[in-house]
């Protein structure tokens, strides 16, 4: 009888059994009112730029006075269809805002006119059109003052 030997493979490893790594997702932050979300994560700081200046109920009351003088006169410059930036800043001017407090521009949109005064240590700002005066009581924006934020978009 002969024996018969085979070997396979002399010298060689067996063949490796190959895992596959599975990893579990690390639990979400819980969620943070001033984190921007999708945004980058300085969102907010890079654009502290473009936000009002903060004002005290003490500093606002110059300003309020303001913008309840200039919201009438303005409706009037309104009524009269009467909506370019010339009459606004007469009015705004009328009202005895230096020359120099008061910005006003037409607005890439026909028919409305966006103004700012400086008050005190804020600002009433705000548009004419229409169909409505606006005159908001906001703090400055570093960027430009008395002027709405505009979007730059």
């Amino acid at each position: 009888m002969s024996a018969f030997v085979v070997l396979v493979g002399c010298g060689q490893q067996p063949p490796q059994q190959h895992q596959i790594a599975t990893t579990t997702p690390a639990p979400s932050a819980p969620h943070d009112e001033n984190n921007p979300g999708d945004g980058a994560p300085h969102h907010r700081e890079n654009n502290s730029w473009k936000q009002p200046r903060e004002l005290s109920d003490e500093a606002k009351k110059p300003i309020e006075a303001a913008a309840e003088q200039i919201r009438p006169a303005l409706e009037k410059v309104r009524d009269a269809k009467d909506i370019t930036p010339e009459s606004v800043r007469r009015v705004l001017t009328g009202l005895g805002h230096r020359a120099e407090a008061v910005t006003v521009e037409a607005s890439s949109n026909a028919g409305i006119v966006v103004y700012g005064v400086s008050v005190g240590n804020g600002c009433v700002n705000g548009d004419v059109r229409a169909e409505r005066v606006l005159a908001q009581v906001t703090g400055p924006v570093a960027e430009w003052g008395c002027m709405p934020v505009r979007d730059p978009h």
